[in-house]
């Protein structure tokens, strides 16, 4: 349990591989720092959709297609270690010099920061409301410094290593900044030789949408970050042509990271999400498998 929870803050909602807050008063929200969020396209965060759920605001986080730094941490060796926290470090230092936003409000248990695995790049949640997670920046910190020096305390593996030893001594020494110890550690921001190649060897994903039991076969490939479907070729990425009943504009595909959304242009005849109708510009998550119902056509969703 999270601190803001034994405030009775929020709530946290676990929705299959992704991760959900329930503000438990609304008036929490910050407007503000939701666009922010979404303006600065700071990529150390993981992006945040703001739903509602029961009355109550619910912030939704795109993570399924990650792992959780505690999940990743008992498998690695000390270069991998190693790089796992400065990557953290760097993610971290990125959101104290964005200048509005505040170290703050990073969720920094374990279990909430993620990783992509593929090139270990670190990812955040990030929550935009007016109660902070930690009182002061220098509260944050420390309790950042004690978790990770708890997690390399709790790997008999790799412990007692030189490289992690002097880790944990840096992390211990409060007259060293986070920039310092970054600087110590001497890894750069390109990661080692083994994971470019994985990182090289993996494919993006490609997302197609595939009419159901259309007057003509159609298959929209989604190629860009941000796809709009719609009956009109002079403004729509990807074209229906054979269903008056779609909108000019009536919905977009955003990806991000390999994550997907859509989100309804304002149609006529609406945008649905396996038989539940989607609000006007409310991003939903969709993923392999899932109907997409525009106005009364269906399409299924397949990620390749």
């Amino acid at each position: 349990m999270n601190l803001l929870e034994r405030k009775d803050l929020i709530t946290e909602m676990p929705l299959g591989n992704n991760l959900a807050y329930i503000l438990n008063d609304n008036a929490l929200f910050l407007t503000t720092e939701y666009k922010v969020m979404h303006s600065q396209k700071d990529d150390a965060l993981i992006k945040c959709m703001k739903m509602i759920f029961n009355d109550k605001i619910q912030l939704f986080y795109l993570t399924k297609q990650l792992r959780t730094l505690s999940s990743m941490m008992p498998v690695a060796d000390v270069d991998s270690m190693r790089l796992l926290i400065n990557n953290l470090i760097l993610g971290i230092l990125s959101i104290k010099s964005n200048g509005f936003l505040t170290c703050e409000n990073i969720d920094i248990e374990l279990e909430h920061i993620f990783v992509d695995p593929a090139t270990y790049k670190v990812y955040l949640i990030y929550l935009p409301i007016n109660k902070r997670w930690f009182d002061n920046y220098s509260f944050f910190e420390n309790e950042l410094r004690s978790t990770l020096i708890k997690a390399i305390s709790n790997l008999p593996s790799i412990v007692d290593m030189p490289q992690m030893k002097q880790l944990k001594l840096d992390l211990e020494d409060g007259r060293l900044t986070l920039e310092d110890v970054h600087s110590r550690m001497r890894i750069g921001e390109d990661n080692p030789s083994y994971l470019k190649e994985q990182c090289s060897s993996s494919s993006n994903s490609v997302l197609h949408i595939v009419a159901i039991n259309a007057i003509e076969q159609l298959d929209l490939v989604v190629e860009k970050d941000e796809y709009v479907i719609g009956k009109n070729a002079t403004i729509a990425d990807g074209v229906v042509s054979f269903n008056k009943a779609i909108s000019r504009q009536h919905c977009m595909i955003r990806q991000n990271n390999g994550q997907f959304t859509i989100s309804d242009l304002g149609s006529a005849n609406g945008t649905f999400v396996n038989g539940q109708r989607i609000a006007p510009n409310q991003q939903q998550p969709i993923q392999n498998g899932d109907i997409v119902r525009l106005a009364n056509s269906d399409f299924k969703i397949e990620i390749r």
